[in-house]
């Protein structure tokens, strides 16, 4: 029977489940919940995400990042360089370096072999909230508390381009899979798509009735899934931009959103306490765990499709 391994932070812990055919198989740990495996964190968890080669688990946290074996399920270090509040943390297409979002206002770049601060990118004037690298080329965007997103040149380490046009905090950025695209979302309930080549808008989509909170799109490029305050996670063309379902079932704000590998599937984790499983072909809610006693910060699924 296929496994597939649950990865999800909370505000102070990650627990590792597994789901055979999409349920949970019970774990003898008694220190952890009973659906759960093992939990790996320390102080208030932001973000997570995983190595291309999967074998490391980077953590973004209130007292800086901590890199993670995932074969041992122990810590390997702490980049303590910056030892602030970090938002959120990317790694690079080619799993060399991880760029992390600050509460300082700036976009620190990491060496993840030795652990080094390679640069520091100053610009925005307020928190950084998100980073993501262009799959295609050697740009990285941030969005931040300041409004806007700035896309940077990381052959010179510049500043390329500033997108405006969000009137709250830029809360989530994601890239479509063929990097001519870029997802934001904000506070001002709004998600905005826009052309990397020019910068210009191609769309805002703007059902949602509270702040978006995260964006994913689909490793097909056909989908675009948002959570938000107003308790739901909505699903549109990404094409088209056009609302497709509304997905009905969290009780409190949705924080985070992402695909499944083969796109089949959206996960959504909410300050509910659960992690929802849903079809995304038909909106379909598929399962719900609920083992967590806080609120869910952030889900991912790993880049070879057996785990979230």
């Amino acid at each position: 029977m296929n496994k597939t391994h649950l990865f999800v932070s909370i505000l102070c812990l990650i627990s590792i489940i597994y789901l055979p055919n999409g349920f949970a198989e019970y774990a003898s740990n008694p220190f952890v919940p009973e659906d759960a495996k093992t939990r790996l964190g320390k102080g208030k968890i932001n973000g997570i995400t995983y190595s291309p080669n999967l074998d490391r688990l980077v953590v973004a946290s209130t007292i800086g990042i901590w890199v993670y074996n995932l074969n041992s399920e122990t810590d390997l270090s702490l980049l303590n360089e910056y030892n602030g509040y970090v938002v959120s943390v990317a790694f690079s297409p080619d799993g060399s370096e991880i760029a992390s979002a600050n509460d300082d206002g700036t976009v620190r770049l990491w060496n993840v072999d030795t652990g080094d601060q390679i640069a520091v990118l100053s610009a925005h004037t307020d928190r950084v909230s998100s980073v993501a690298y262009s799959p295609v080329d050697s740009t990285l965007a941030s969005g931040s508390w300041d409004n806007t997103i700035r896309l940077w040149d990381l052959r010179t380490n510049h500043l390329k381009t500033i997108l405006r046009g969000h009137t709250r905090w830029v809360t989530s950025i994601s890239y479509s899979p063929d990097g001519g695209r870029l997802i934001s979302s904000s506070e001002d309930s709004t998600i905005r798509v826009w052309d990397i080549q020019t910068g210009q808008l191609i769309h805002i989509l703007s059902d949602h009735t509270g702040s978006v909170y995260s964006t994913a799109i689909s490793p097909d490029g056909r989908w675009l899934a948002s959570g938000s305050s107003d308790n739901t996670v909505r699903l549109w063309n990404a094409d088209q931009g056009e609302l497709v379902y509304t997905l009905r079932g969290h009780t409190d704000a949705v924080s985070s959103v992402t695909f499944s590998t083969d796109s089949r599937w959206i996960v959504s984790g909410s300050s509910d306490n659960t992690v929802r499983l849903w079809k995304t072909e038909t909106g379909e809610s598929i399962t719900t765990l609920n083992d967590h006693s806080k609120g869910v910060t952030s889900v991912a699924f790993s880049p070879n499709g057996t785990s979230f």
